[in-house]
């Protein structure tokens, strides 16, 4: 699914998603990550959005089910999202 970053600078075509704890991160302790070109050893992620506990970025993870099922042509923009 085409997904725009949390920072409105990166557009990719995310194939899976993960929740992170980040290190060191006062108010962003929780990432929800995407990854593409999962190929072989090469793997590059983006950064959707940060949270500041797991539970908001499980729900966020939710929401992105409900949309890749409703409408899985468009993009999932987090810069608008999360803010």
């Amino acid at each position: 699914m085409w997904i725009m970053g949390a920072d409105s600078k990166e557009l990719a075509y995310a194939k899976y998603f993960k929740i992170q704890k980040v290190m060191g991160g006062k108010d962003k302790k929780w990432a929800l990550v995407g990854y593409f070109n999962c190929t072989g050893m090469i793997t590059s992620e983006v950064i959707c959005a940060y949270f500041s506990d797991e539970d908001k970025a499980i729900a966020a993870l939710e929401k992105v089910c409900d949309f890749i099922e409703e409408t899985p042509e468009k993009v999932y923009r987090f810069d608008k999202l999360y803010k």
